[in-house]
């Protein structure tokens, strides 16, 4: 869950890639929504480090072999139906009323700064990818982050929400996940509106942010970034005490906007 288990996306990683090549499995240029396109070897043994990869997926699949149904079912009676995320779901194929709004990711040319269609996960996977697969609007997402801030009851509980802001890494993996952060090259993906040196630590869902940073953020928030470069970013918990018509405006993590 904190992406400390030594897995990492092959699509992300060269010596997986390169891995990839001499053992004749296939990798393009994004994400096998499939459990063979998960299945790459640890890149450190497990608790050695931090990578962001496909712990979250594997976690997914567990679930859905203790409670023998897809992980979208499961979300679906546990989640999105008690919160009304009727735009969000694994497949758009059967989100069919969302299909006039959804929204085309692109890709920019390094040399020419020309854009092109990009797409960044297939439409019909091969499995409920609880890592980088699911497809919802920025307001069907208030919804599930109103949840996490304990105005909308019964999904997440208060103990959960808590654990989700709390910083759950040891010094050796918030070291690497700094290095991973701030390498050269990557910040671009993780972190590009951060200035240089602010502690970074890691909770259930998200990057903690262990300082004030002016304009930014407050200490305790939790965010994230996403492979459609979108950003999602909460508050303290003790910040929020909202009122059932309260409006705040968030965008999703790597989940693929419609609307």
């Amino acid at each position: 869950m904190v992406h400390t288990v030594g897995l990492h996306y092959d699509v992300a990683d060269p010596d997986l890639r390169r891995w990839s090549e001499a053992v004749g499995r296939p990798v393009g240029p994004v994400l096998r929504l499939s459990r063979d396109g998960y299945n790459t070897p640890l890149v450190f043994p497990p608790g050695d480090g931090w990578a962001y990869g496909s712990a979250l997926d594997w976690a997914g699949v567990g679930l859905e072999t203790l409670e023998k149904q897809s992980l979208g079912s499961y979300m679906k009676e546990h989640v999105l139906n008690p919160l009304q995320m009727r735009d969000t779901g694994f497949r758009v194929k059967q989100l069919p009323h969302t299909a006039g709004r959804r929204a085309q990711v692109a890709i920019r040319d390094a040399t020419s700064g020309s854009l092109s269609a990009f797409d960044i996960v297939p439409e019909e996977p091969e499995m409920d990818s609880a890592g980088a697969g699911i497809h919802t609007t920025a307001n069907d997402y208030v919804r599930l982050l109103r949840a996490m801030l304990q105005v909308e009851p019964g999904v997440v509980s208060a103990e959960t929400a808590r654990m989700m802001f709390a910083p759950q890494l040891d010094e050796r993996q918030r070291v690497m996940m700094g290095d991973v952060f701030y390498g050269e090259g990557r910040r671009e993906a993780y972190i590009p509106e951060m200035p240089d040196g602010v502690a970074l630590q890691y909770g259930y869902g998200g990057m903690v942010t262990m300082e004030d940073v002016a304009g930014l953020r407050r200490r305790g928030s939790l965010s994230w970034s996403g492979a459609c470069s979108s950003r999602w970013v909460s508050l303290p918990l003790t910040l929020y005490r909202f009122s059932s018509d309260t409006e705040v405006s968030f965008v999703s993590d790597a989940w693929c906007l419609v609307d």
